[in-house]
């Protein structure tokens, strides 16, 4: 059987080498190429290795127990160790832009909550989920009386494309699992229905949205 592994690796490579083609101006081709070139083949290969050492989950306000939880089955979906490190403090600033300034390579991710949504609309974060972060997805819910809370995770803008897939469905296989699921429940939350990143990104920026619609109704201030 033809190993064909090998040509799927430099997919990447042949459709920069095709817009290089179309862009660059007549022989610049290869000036323009060997910079673009070396990041595409870097990009694939590790989109193909990821990971390769442990990765660390940044929680800010709120409990860090969702990442807790989810933090041993993503070590066994992706075979590396999986580390939660709370960083409160500053109203989630402090969290949200170490991961926000990280290497988008995969290894820093965000517990997001409904708080970093809220303190945007509110004015105190200087970040928006959706547009300054990759979501990743929607693990869990806790409806409250005027206000439903929720957690997922995150990851640096610019992470690639094929990371934030292997993420999510390392997450999914934690949606699947009974017993994580029994844990969630007992902590007080409600397993969410899986979503893919795009979706995500959805809620977030219709969960902003809203707390904004009622930031200007309300004229809140935080304190």
């Amino acid at each position: 059987m033809r190993d064909v592994g090998w040509a799927k690796s430099l997919a990447p490579v042949a459709r920069v080498g095709t817009a290089l083609r179309r862009f660059c101006p007549r022989g610049a081709v290869v000036r323009c190429a060997v910079p673009t070139l070396l990041l595409a083949i870097i990009s694939s290969a590790h989109a193909q290795t990821y990971p390769t050492h442990p990765i660390r989950v940044i929680v800010g306000p709120g409990p860090d127990i969702v990442a807790r939880l989810f933090a041993p089955k993503l070590t066994e979906a992706l075979g590396q160790q999986v580390v939660v490190e709370p960083r409160p403090g500053a109203g989630g600033v402090i969290a949200a832009q170490s991961v926000a300034n990280a290497a988008p390579d995969g290894y820093l991710l965000l517990q997001a909550t409904a708080s970093y949504t809220i303190n945007t609309a509110m004015g105190t974060l200087p970040l928006d989920l959706a547009k300054d972060f990759a979501p990743i997805a929607l693990v869990s819910t806790m409806p409250g009386f005027a206000v439903i809370g929720w957690n997922g995770f995150v990851a640096p803008k610019g992470t690639p494309a094929v990371v934030i897939a292997r993420l999510d469905a390392a997450l999914a296989a934690g949606l699947d699992d009974a017993a994580l699921r029994q844990r969630l429940a007992a902590a007080g939350y409600e397993t969410a229905a899986k979503s893919t990143p795009l979706e995500f990104a959805a809620f977030i920026a219709a969960d902003t949205a809203r707390w904004l619609d009622l930031v200007a109704k309300t004229r809140m201030k935080s304190n």
